[in-house]
């Protein structure tokens, strides 16, 4: 009879882990499907138009579109010309190690080594977050800034600019070096 009761109580236990193994497994493909993004590109080139204008030139390494959460992920190599909405001129370029672009307001969040660097004045910010705002045009960060102007260095807590860096704001300077070495 023991032997019975052992064999039944085995039976159990490797039932149980069974059901364990594939509800496991049932939780791991879930979570792998919820993941998944809808449309996956590698090398990707998007010219970004507004009325009839080029107003952005985005390239990235690679893209994972999410359409039930209306965002795209950029995550190798961000490139994005900025372009005038008035003269169709270039004005400034963008790199970072990555992104996230909202797609239904197209605002952008650039991540890593962030760099922007104005064609008119030659200014340069470098961040590690920087947020574009598609509706106003300006950029905004709440982290650790530099700007590098010719013959001047600016560092600080959180900024706010338009995209020609020309007319910026830094809420914390922490530094100004009126002699310093801009564009090394």
């Amino acid at each position: 009879m023991n032997k019975y009761i052992a064999l039944l109580f085995c039976l159990l236990i490797i039932t149980a882990c069974e059901d364990d193994k594939s509800h496991s497994k049932i939780v791991k493909e879930a979570e792998e499907q919820i993941e998944r993004p809808d449309q996956l590109a590698h090398n990707i080139e998007v010219t970004f138009m507004d009325k009839g204008k080029k107003v952005a030139l985005l390239k990235a390494g690679r893209a994972r579109v999410f359409n039930s959460r209306s965002e795209t992920l950029l995550d190798s190599s961000v490139y994005v010309d900025f372009f005038s909405r008035e003269t169709g001129n270039k004005i400034s370029t963008l790199t970072s190690d990555s992104a996230r672009i909202d797609d239904k307001t197209k605002d952008m969040l650039a991540l890593g080594d962030v760099l922007v660097v104005s064609d008119s004045n030659q200014t340069r910010l470098t961040t590690t977050v920087l947020e574009w705002l598609n509706k106003t045009q300006r950029l905004y960060s709440s982290e650790f800034v530099t700007i590098n102007q010719p013959g001047r260095i600016t560092t600080g807590h959180g900024f706010e600019s338009d995209l020609k860096l020309e007319n910026y704001r830094i809420n914390k300077v922490s530094m100004i070096d009126e002699g310093g070495i801009a564009n090394p």
